[in-house]
C-alpha cells in the first residue's frame, strides 16, 4: 500500500511535465511496437504490483533502471528510476489511453511505447497476445522450453524470443528483440499479485 501511495504522489508530481506519446519525425526511426495498442489493465485478469530492475542492451551499450509497476483492473502505473533512486518517467495506462510524462518535460531516449509493449508480451495471458499479434500478421508460439515465448513475423521471421527463470526459481526474464536488435534483462526484486 505504501509502495502505491508513493508511486501515485510521483505520478502526480510528474502530471505538469506530461508529454504526448511520440508521433514525430522519430517515431519512424524508432518503428511501432509490436502491441502498437496497448492492452487495457484489467485484461491482465488480476492485480499486480512489482519492482524490477532492468538492464538493456542495445548498439554495445549497457544501461540500468529500477522499474516499479502497478497494476489494478482500471490503471496501470510504470515508473522509471535510475538506480539512485531519481524519476526518470512514468507511463500511465486507463481506459482513457497511455500518457507518459518525464520530470521537468525532458525528452526520453527511447519511445515508452516500447517499454509497455515488451512488458505486456511478457506478462500478460499467452491466448490475448496471440490473437492481438495475429492482427498484424504475427504469430506467438511456445518457446524452446514451455515456459518461453516466441513471436515470429509475416515471413515468419523470429522477432523477438521471451526467457523465463524458472518456476520458483532465481533468474531472470530474457526479452531478446531481432527485429531491431536489443535485450532486457529483467531481474525482480519484489512481486505481489491480488485479485483482478
Amino acid at each position: 500500500m505504501i509502495k502505491l501511495i508513493a508511486m501515485v504522489v510521483l505520478a502526480a508530481g510528474l502530471t505538469g511535465c506530461v508529454q504526448a506519446v511520440p508521433e514525430d519525425a522519430q517515431e519512424a526511426e524508432r518503428g511501432v511496437p509490436l502491441l502498437s495498442t496497448p492492452l487495457l489493465p484489467g485484461s491482465l485478469g488480476h492485480a499486480l504490483s512489482l519492482s524490477q530492475i532492468v538492464t538493456a542492451e542495445f548498439n554495445g551499450e549497457q544501461r540500468s533502471l529500477r522499474v516499479e509497476v502497478d497494476i489494478t483492473a482500471d490503471r496501470m502505473v510504470m515508473v522509471g528510476l535510475s538506480l539512485i533512486g531519481a524519476p526518470l518517467f512514468t507511463l500511465e495506462l486507463d481506459s482513457q489511453g497511455l500518457r507518459a510524462s518525464t520530470l521537468e518535460g525532458a525528452a526520453l531516449p527511447f519511445d515508452p511505447r516500447h517499454i509497455l509493449s515488451d512488458f505486456q508480451l511478457a506478462h500478460w495471458p499467452r491466448e490475448q497476445i496471440a490473437r492481438e499479434l495475429s492482427r498484424h500478421g504475427n504469430r506467438l508460439l511456445p518457446g524452446t522450453d514451455a515456459a518461453g515465448r516466441e513471436i515470429y513475423g509475416p515471413q515468419r521471421q523470429l522477432l523477438v524470443k521471451i526467457d523465463y527463470p524458472p518456476a520458483g526459481g532465481d533468474g531472470d526474464l530474457i526479452i531478446q528483440h531481432f527485429d531491431r536488435p536489443y535485450q532486457l534483462q529483467i531481474h525482480t526484486i519484489e512481486s505481489e499479485a491480488g485479485q483482478g
